[in-house]
């Protein structure tokens, strides 16, 4: 009767035994699973920040004014002077503040500090923007709401004139975070011997 009793409390604390190791089991799964979905929602969290910082980083830069500073503009200048001065006009997206003031610095520089010469925007059939009576310094701009960034366009006849002083504007442009391009296909302006400019929203 011992032998069963004792056999009885041996099997009991064995089930036990056995019940106790399975919940521990269980437990330290449970802990396990829990801990990978912590670190999974940490690290999606994390991965959801790290867009959020790049994208206000673009909204600032998307919303930020293109500017150029005097040391930068000398250095543009420095990069063009090898061409010496240059005719050209200028169109601009007049409807956009942010495009006439970029626009209004690309002028005064290339007019004061290359000594290029400016002259009138000259599209038969459309407006233009007068900043002063005529015969002023200042010539008419043509008005272009379709371009994006700076672009320099020469006709395809002087495209051996002024391919060269143009890729340098552009390239020093860009250098300096001022997204321009190079169109050699033609240009609205009737002017000839001239690089055109025209100045459009930011991209």
């Amino acid at each position: 009767m011992g032998v069963l009793a004792n056999g009885a409390i041996g099997l009991g604390l064995l089930v036990e035994y056995l019940v106790i190791g399975k919940v521990i089991d269980a437990t330290k799964e449970a802990e396990r699973a829990s801990n990978e979905r912590i670190a999974g929602i940490e690290e999606r969290a994390a991965e959801a920040n790290a867009r959020a910082s790049e994208a206000q980083l673009a909204l600032e830069k998307y919303k930020a004014r293109r500017h150029l500073t005097q040391d930068q503009w000398l250095r543009i200048v420095a990069r063009i002077s090898e061409y010496g001065p240059q005719q050209f006009d200028m169109a601009v997206n007049n409807a956009d503040p942010e495009a006439q003031r970029i626009a209004t610095s690309i002028f005064h520089h290339l007019w004061t500090l290359a000594k290029w010469h400016p002259i009138h925007w000259v599209q038969p059939g459309v407006m233009v923007v007068q900043w002063e009576p005529p015969g002023g310094p200042i010539p008419n701009w043509g008005i272009n709401t379709m371009t994006f960034g700076v672009v320099v366009q020469i006709i395809p006849s002087e495209r051996g004139q002024f391919v060269g002083v143009a890729s340098a504007l552009v390239i020093a442009l860009f250098d300096e975070g001022i997204a321009a391009t190079v169109d050699v296909i033609g240009s609205h302006s009737t002017n000839k011997d001239t690089i055109h400019i025209l100045v459009g929203r930011k991209p």
